[in-house]
């Protein structure tokens, strides 16, 4: 096992790894290959209608609902058939020769099905032959031409898009042998970038800790954590679980060892080996998509919406008192990342805390008089736009606070145990715990806590309608003032 984690730790290679886009992920990337193969369809269907018309210098009027309905269906039909044979698949889609010999039976299946439908219903002499001909050969080569194109391209990129990068937590034994083993044979699929084990058991035979392995989360996106322990090690499990439940990365435990004593359903596969999901990362494939698509359209609109109204806060905060426009500030970000958030200055230069260790209260003298406006109708956060533009943040999500933000005399990460946990996703301009009410000074344990919890909740069942609520109410929540100051 020592070599097999040697060789492991050996092609790692940490600065591979680069940051991918959720466009580009295992379950949306076939997607865009199917919206790709209507799309060239419809292109067939043109090239073809351009082509008769040269040929035989017209085209009949009239058909064109009929040739609509023709196209609508083949290309619903084809996806749904190909789809079926599993030809959109990653794995298909890496193997050209296959892939290309399903795709022509496909469209030739499809094809026949429609034509010899239309034939018994009596409608095919409706339609124009040579049309039908150069539309079918046009499609099939368009179609042929883009998955080479797709192969190129997963050839190319397959290490930096598709694979899914894992990370294994376990001690020396069968179980994580066998872990190991199965995933180093995947390696089409999987990085295994690692083998950790408890900070107790450090040696040589080891990536490194889990305080190693939090490190490396902290620096580059994990899709899996694997536990390659025994379930009856509930204890130890959970000891583990608490050091990285924070991390936003899927966490399972692997259950090879009992498939090895009897046949079960394994609950979920990475590459070869069976596991037991016990958390998973929020606003995965399509929800990471929305949640994109939301931040870009919501930059744009308040960009133009605000942009005046922010030039002449602007103007306000330089003629009330001296200093910079903005105050830029130190506060957790995405996976416990330090990110610098922008917000419009509104106390005195000479009294503020970069730090956040100062809790600002009610009737606070370090305010300004433009920033007490400011900060009860929350003005103050505009400039929060720019770190939505870089992606550091999102519109809706948890509340980023200073790193040395305290709760009494303690840090704030320190007093609430599941405090961490708020990382797993980006922080927002607007949270749901300020929504319900939970804005202004936390000064005590209990408002602590209840912020977490509705952080933790909004993370849980995190979705485009819950935003959208979120953003709907933060207007009454803005104008009440409520513990705004």
């Amino acid at each position: 096992m020592g070599k097999a984690v040697d060789e492991i730790r050996l092609r790692s290679g940490f600065g591979q790894i680069r940051r991918r886009s959720v466009f580009l992920s295992e379950p949306i990337f076939p997607v865009l290959v199917k919206l790709a193969d209507i799309f060239l369809i419809t292109i067939a269907s043109l090239s073809a209608s351009l082509l008769y018309a040269g040929l035989m210098s017209d085209f009949p009027d009239g058909r064109s609902s009929q040739y609509m309905i023709q196209l609508i269906s083949i290309s619903i039909g084809f996806v749904f058939l190909f789809d079926k044979f599993g030809g959109y698949s990653l794995k298909k889609l890496r193997q050209p020769r296959g892939n290309l010999l399903s795709l022509v039976k496909a469209w030739t299946l499809i094809n026949s099905i429609y034509f010899l439908a239309a034939f018994f219903l009596k409608s095919s002499d409706t339609y124009l032959r040579l049309w039908t001909v150069l539309w079918t050969i046009i499609a099939l080569a368009l179609m042929l031409c883009q998955r080479g194109f797709v192969y190129l391209f997963i050839k190319a990129y397959a290490d930096s898009f598709f694979k899914r990068i894992v990370a294994v937590i376990g001690t020396p034994g069968d179980i994580l042998k066998g872990v190991v083993e199965k995933l180093s044979n995947f390696s089409a699929e999987v990085t295994l970038i690692g083998v950790y084990c408890d900070d107790s058991q450090s040696n040589n035979l080891y990536s490194g800790t889990i305080s190693d392995l939090v490190c490396v989360a902290n620096q580059h996106q994990l899709d899996e954590i694997i536990l390659a322990i025994s379930i009856e090690d509930q204890d130890r499990i959970q000891a583990i679980m608490k050091k990285i439940k924070h991390l936003s990365a899927n966490i399972s435990l692997s259950i090879e060892y009992i498939e090895t004593t009897f046949p079960c359903l394994a609950l979920r596969r990475i590459g070869e080996v069976s596991t037991i999901e016990i958390v998973r990362r929020p606003l995965r494939h399509w929800g990471a998509i929305w949640k994109k698509l939301e931040d870009v359209l919501l930059v744009v609109v308040l960009l133009l919406l605000t942009g005046p109204l922010m030039g002449i806060i602007a103007i306000l905060i330089r003629l009330d008192s001296p200093g910079p426009i903005f105050f830029v500030q130190e506060r957790y970000g995405f996976n416990n990342r330090i990110i610098r958030v922008f917000k419009f200055r509104t106390m005195h230069v000479v009294a503020e805390d970069r730090t956040g260790a100062t809790r600002t209260v009610k009737n606070d003298s370090r305010v300004t008089r433009v920033g007490r406006i400011l900060r009860a109708l929350s003005l103050d956060e505009l400039p929060q736009i720019f770190n939505v533009l870089k992606g550091e943040m999102s519109f809706v999500g948890p509340r980023p606070h200073a790193v040395a933000m305290k709760i009494g005399d303690c840090f704030y990460h320190d007093a609430v145990a599941e405090y961490a946990q708020r990382h797993r996703v980006k922080p927002g301009i607007k949270g749901w715990a300020q929504i319900n009410g939970l804005r202004g000074e936390v000064d005590t344990l209990a408002k602590g806590h209840a912020r977490v919890e509705y952080d933790l909740d909004y993370i849980e069942r995190c979705s485009l309608w819950l935003d959208l609520k979120i953003l709907a109410l933060t207007l009454p929540a803005v104008l009440s003032r409520q513990n705004a100051y």
